[in-house]
């Protein structure tokens, strides 16, 4: 096989190697001139000199001209518009600039008590923009906020603050939008909008965070030295609830894991009651949980940062529940039948506010109970259960307001689907069935405690996110709760999100599919067009020759579809034979194959197709969330056989494609994706080069939560953990690898990228790295995602 720099591989390389010999003819011709008795004549020492290291330098840019053939026309490296075409080129540089950050943002928005929107118009101009207020009865948008006023009233209370130039979306808001809470260089500011005028609630060497507005407007409940604090908005005091907080006792705030595996990356550690008259709270114990030290480069003495972290088989934070009174007092603790549960997973508070529901789950995960707790004295009442062989999938109860009735989500039929309870624990019928799901995700009605949904319970509707219409799409959907309707209100092809006014008369919708960027707009409850809020963006993709994918599916040889999408350049000739760059991630509930926008991805990808690479992306079958009985399918063996017989489904599918060149295939992704990457560079032979980020590399280094609902415990699965161990195949690595780790790293710690390595060291492997001081799985700034990128980009051109 030709080596990778073989002028034999570089088939779409724009500099020929004709045009090379070209180049080599002219620099004989200008030392002929220069040297013109170097054909047989003697010559004078000095051009002897001259002549021998002209010839050297001849062989140094003879060996050096085909990686210039890769790179001298680089995109990367060059955002000049081309002078042979009228688009613009696409850089790494420029997908990151705050141009296209602001043009293809979608504006932050909410829902006031009132039912009126207010939101942030991102796109416009920073010297134009403001929060404004939509009143959806009549269309009319107007601003709330005198921006100019705001930041000089921000800057006069601290210097810090002065290379602002506009206001973000607030870290909280009031109701009625009278105020709205900020949170700068960690402590508590207020905006009052009349005035524009900005007061410091606090001012302490601690930090301040998680602040949030009680639902009457009295309150701004707030975190310091993990321990929870209210500061009453009237009386302008602050009272602490809690005490006792420590790096190992958290009150009102979460632990690495529940932040992580639990809550959604949101610190949600309490939960104001409807009525405002209580809160409850998270009250964790970590002293007993592992820990992992991250070690910064600043400094001739650097820091270290101490992390709890419970690996696969340790122990986990202890968590329980209180409820305190924002005046202080006593706190009630939670008084369950029995202390047998290991996870919390849901706090949701009945809409009379004397009553929450609760949900734990046990260790092995196979367990849910939802208990109704009352405030007044702890105790709990237990309403259900839900089990699985395999793992629970659990989601937040919606209660509705007028009768003594939740909503629940499960998949026990083999598909998520809505059930309607009573409040003695009964089931009272199914509100939605067939092969598709209902979906978790965002909540529709801002501020209520169910996921995914909104109930017009006057009109007898509920309203939902489902995959009714194609696995691969997300539409919005209403059904009547009796089970006996089913509408779809958002037809047109593509991705739907939805977030519905507090009287259930207005939702504003956001629509994208793989060719459109979101669109904003206002609707009725049916589903009608109300206003178009923002158009799908400012930026003109035209001008770039944006190239989309194609949606397809391929068929496993047991039945199963798998879906993928498939870009080709704008120059793609069927007749040719184009290197070909999968695109994966492959972890379970978590597809990348949808039809919706895929925001700076569409664009980073430009500029690998137009150096004729054909991008693939696919999901495996517990990845597409089909079904339950295909998500059970991985159960004890996580990114192991099972999902990388359909990654090899697809790979052969595609080999016999006439304009795949085989001999040049890749493989990348991060996270998870890394993690898919090494196994099918360890376990098959086919893929020439891959790029693995932040990869896990063996399940025994990850946390508990994530990696025992699929493995179960070290103890319990010994062949599983061993069997699905990147690090014991390290020695089998096939193909050129790139791996990329930040050492700042708190999910995937870095332990994983240096146990493999250094597996590769013993088998004599060599890999090319670029490890990053200090950044965390998710890099925050934009320096270290621009040089990521274009190290990636170089590397396929030099191994693809």
């Amino acid at each position: 096989m030709p080596e990778p720099d073989d002028d034999r591989t570089q088939t779409y390389v724009p500099l020929t190697k004709g045009t090379m010999v070209s180049h080599y003819r002219i620099i004989e011709r200008l030392r002929r001139i220069h040297f013109p008795g170097a054909a047989g004549c003697r010559m004078h020492a000095t051009s002897r000199r001259l002549n021998t290291l002209l010839q050297r330098k001849l062989v140094m840019l003879r060996q050096r001209c085909l990686l210039l053939a890769g790179l001298v026309t680089f995109i990367i490296a060059s955002p000049v518009p081309s002078m042979c075409q009228d688009t613009r080129r696409i850089s790494v540089d420029w997908v990151y600039s705050e141009e296209v950050e602001d043009m293809l943002s979608v504006p932050p928005h909410r829902w006031l008590d009132d039912n009126r929107l207010v939101l942030l118009d991102t796109r416009v101009e920073k010297a134009k923009r403001t929060v404004e207020v939509v009143d959806p009865e009549s269309g009319k948008r107007e601003p709330i906020l005198d921006m100019a006023a705001a930041l000089a009233s921000l800057r006069s209370l601290t210097e810090k603050m002065d290379t602002l130039k506009v206001l973000p979306w607030p870290d909280s808001w009031h109701g009625l939008a009278e105020f709205a809470v900020y949170l700068f260089d960690d402590d508590i500011f207020m905006l009052d909008f009349s005035s524009a005028t900005f007061r410091r609630l606090t001012s302490t060497k601690a930090a301040e965070k998680c602040a949030r507005v009680s639902p009457d407007g009295r309150y701004i409940g707030f975190v310091r030295d993990n321990d929870l604090y209210v500061y009453d908005v009237v009386r302008g005091k602050e009272r602490r609830l809690t005490t006792g907080g420590s790096e190992t006792t958290l009150n009102g705030t979460l632990s690495w894991l529940y932040w992580e595996e639990i809550f959604g990356r949101v610190d949600q550690g309490y939960w104001w009651s409807s009525d405002s008259k209580s809160i409850s709270f998270l009250h964790t114990e970590q002293a007993s949980v592992d820990t992992m030290y991250h070690v910064a480069f600043e400094g001739f003495s650097p820091s270290v940062t101490r992390q709890f972290f419970p690996r696969a088989g340790g122990v986990n934070p202890s968590v329980t529940l209180g409820i305190v009174s924002p005046e202080g007092g006593k706190i009630v603790w939670m008084d369950l039948p029995s202390r047998s549960y290991e996870y919390i997973l849901a706090v949701t508070w009945c809409p009379d506010g004397k009553r929450l529901a609760v949900e734990t789950l046990n260790r092995a995960q196979t367990e849910l109970n939802l208990y109704l707790v009352n405030r007044s004295n702890g105790v709990a009442r237990h309403l259900l259960k839900e089990s699985n062989s395999a793992w629970v999938n659990a989601y937040e109860p919606y209660f509705l307001a007028n009768s003594d009735r939740f909503l629940w989500l499960s998949d026990r039929d083999g598909f998520n689907h809505l059930y309607l309870y009573g409040l003695n624990g009964a089931a009272e019928g199914r509100v939605t069935q067939g092969d598709w799901a209902v979906l978790p995700g965002a909540s529709l009605l801002q501020g209520a405690p169910g996921h995914s949904l909104a109930v017009d319970e006057s009109q007898g509707w509920v309203y939902f996110i489902a995959t009714e219409t194609s696995p691969v799409e997300r539409h919005l959907y209403r059904a009547n709760l009796d089970g006996s309707t089913l509408e779809n209100l958002s037809p047109e092809p593509g991705t739907e999100t939805a977030s519905f006014s507090p009287n259930l008369r207005y939702y504003l919708n956001q629509h994208s599919s793989l060719t459109s960027p979101p669109v904003v707009s206002l609707h009725r409850s049916d589903g009608s067009l109300t206003l178009t809020l923002e158009a799908p963006t400012p930026l003109d993709l035209s001008q770039f020759n944006v190239q989309y994918p194609a949606l397809t599916t391929v068929m496993s040889p047991d039945g199963v579809p798998l879906p993928c999408m498939i870009t080709k350049p704008q120059s793609f000739d069927p007749a040719r034979r184009y290197p070909v760059i999968f695109g994966v991630y492959g972890g379970p509930a978590a597809p990348v194959v949808t039809n919706s926008w895929r925001g700076e991805s569409t664009l980073l990808d430009q500029l690998l197709l137009d150096q004729g690479f054909v991008l693939v992306s696919c999901d495996n079958r517990s990845a597409a969330t089909v079904n339950r009985a295909l998500s059970n399918s991985i159960k004890g063996e996580l990114w192991g056989h099972v999902e990388l017989a359909d990654l090899m489904t697809v790979v052969s599918w595609l080999k016999d494609q006439p304009w795949v060149d085989s001999s040049r295939l890749g493989i990348r992704g991060w996270s998870g994706g890394g993690t898919y990457t090494l196994l099918a560079m360890t376990h098959t032979t086919v893929f020439k080069a891959g790029v693995a980020g932040a990869p896990a590399t063996d399940w025994r280094y990850y946390d508990t939560k994530y990696t025992e609902e699929y493995m179960g415990r070290p103890e319990e699965n010994p062949h599983g953990y061993d069997a699905e161990s990147l690090v014991a195949a390290a020695a089998d690595l096939h193909g050129r690898l790139l791996l990329i780790h930040g050492t700042g790293d708190d999910n995937v710690h870095i332990q994983h990228s240096w146990a493999f390595i250094d597996e590769l060291v013993k088998a004599g492997h060599t890999l090319d790295m670029m490890i990053y001081p200090s950044r965390k799985h998710d890099f925050d700034d934009k320096a270290a995602k621009i040089h990521r990128e274009k190290t990636i980009i170089e590397f396929w051109m030099r191994n693809l």
